[in-house]
Order: C-alpha cells, then sequence, then structure tokens
C-alpha cells in the first residue's frame, strides 16, 4: 500500500476530530513515520486468543436421604346404621304434554331474484416491452481506515528543586571570659641542707624457714594368683547301630 497526499491529509483531520473528542490524534506521528520509507509493506495485527481452560473444583451435592415420616391418621368414629334404612330415591316419569299449533301457519321461501352489482372495470393504460426491471447494484465506495502511528507525547520529568529549610539560630548571650592576670609570687631562695654520703638504706634480708619434707612409706599393694577351677562338660561318641551312647567327661 502506497501512501499518498490524500491519505496523509485524511488522517490529519482524523486526528484534530480524535483530539477534540478526547482519543490521542495519530496522523502527525504517521507522516513523519513514513518520510523515509516510501512504500508500507504490511500492516501488524494483533489478535487475542481467549481459551477456556476447565479447572476442577469441588461442588457441593445435595444428596436426599429418605426418612419415616409420621402421619397422623384419625380413626372413624363408630356410627349406628339400622339394618335395613330407608333411602329417598327420585325418580322421573314420563308423560305426554299437549303443545298448541296455530292452523294455517306461515312458511317462509326463498325465491331468487336478480341483483345487479357494481363492478369496476380496469382501465387500459400502456405497458413498454421490454418491461424495465429496477435492479439495485452495489458500488465500491472508498472507506477511509485509522491507521495507527505513534504520536510523541509530552510527559512532565520531575525535576530536583532547591527547598529552603529554616534553621533556628540560638539567641547569643554573654559569657564571662577569663582575662590572664599577673600574680607575683613569692620564691624563698635555697639553702643548703646536709646530706650523708653514703646514706644508709634498710634492706631485708630473708630468713630460714623449717619446711615439711614428705616421707615415703611402705604401701599394702594386693596380689593376684591365677586359681584353676575344675568345670564338668559333657562329650558325646559317635557309635555304630545297636550301641546305647556313652557320655564322657572332661575336666577343664
Amino acid at each position: 500500500m502506497k501512501i499518498t497526499p490524500r491519505y496523509v491529509a485524511i488522517g490529519k483531520a482524523l486526528s484534530r476530530q480524535a483530539v477534540g473528542t478526547g482519543v490521542v490524534g495519530v496522523a502527525e506521528g504517521f507522516e513523519g513515520h513514513h518520510k523515509n520509507s516510501e512504500h508500507y509493506h504490511h500492516e501488524s495485527k494483533v489478535f487475542a486468543v481467549i481459551k477456556e481452560i476447565k479447572i476442577p473444583h469441588p461442588v457441593p451435592v445435595e444428596k436426599h436421604i429418605p426418612y419415616p415420616v409420621y402421619v397422623y391418621v384419625p380413626r372413624p368414629v363408630p356410627v349406628h346404621i339400622p339394618q335395613p334404612y330407608p333411602v329417598h330415591v327420585e325418580k322421573t316419569i314420563p308423560y305426554p304434554v299437549k303443545v298448541p299449533i296455530a292452523h294455517p301457519y306461515p312458511v317462509e321461501k326463498k325465491v331468487p331474484v336478480p341483483v345487479k352489482v357494481p363492478i369496476e372495470n380496469p382501465v387500459p393504460y400502456h405497458v413498454p416491452k421490454p418491461v424495465p426491471v429496477y435492479v439495485e447494484k452495489n458500488i465500491a465506495v472508498p472507506v477511509v481506515k485509522p491507521v495507527p502511528v505513534p504520536v510523541r507525547i509530552p510527559v512532565e520529568i520531575p525535576k530536583p528543586y532547591e527547598v529552603i529549610v529554616p534553621i533556628e539560630k540560638k539567641v547569643p548571650y554573654y559569657v564571662s571570659k577569663p582575662v590572664p592576670v599577673e600574680v607575683k609570687e613569692i620564691v624563698h631562695k635555697p639553702y643548703p641542707v646536709p646530706v650523708e654520703k653514703p646514706y644508709p638504706v634498710p634492706v631485708v634480708k630473708p630468713y630460714p624457714v623449717p619446711v615439711a619434707r614428705p616421707q615415703a612409706y611402705p604401701v599394702a599393694v594386693p596380689e593376684y594368683v591365677k586359681v584353676f577351677v575344675p568345670v564338668v562338660v559333657q562329650k558325646s561318641i559317635e557309635l555304630p547301630f545297636g550301641h546305647h551312647p556313652v557320655h564322657e567327661e572332661e575336666e577343664h
């Protein structure tokens, strides 16, 4: 499909109408999009396929369980009935009835009478031959199809801005500042002090202290001696057929 100036003008007109109704215009971006490419090869279409997926889920089912229901049935009350008892029955008996008829009596008879009925005679009119037949024919009319075109929409990008934060400053107050003052101190002159040379130094000398020394003494250690105890063990000996087994006793 070749893009012509006519389609571009139609797209611009549609974009103006769409912007007036709240729909984003697409004609200006369409012209800029196809400036570099002269031919528009194909249109991309996206189809959404909805597929029904059955997911098993529990469904509550009501199950009717029969149960006995007791219905109150009133028992008939005994009523005394005489045997036999009279019964009144109405019976119709036909009887002849005479109806008076007037003689002679009139008799109606239908007599046919000719009647003229007005009939509308058709007026002759001219019919052309062959008879014209009107046939409706569909004529192809070009329909403007909106083509989606990317349009640049201005977007506000947030930018950092300076925020002035007030800082509370403390009120200055007076502080006493020490001032150095010259002080005169009386210093006595040095005087000679007699010092013995060499001067005696007390030295602590260690003196001998008696310490208890451990001495070895004999300790009784138990001795283990092996003692053999006789144990009786029975041992069976296999003999030929017909002899009784003899058990031998061994001492260990």
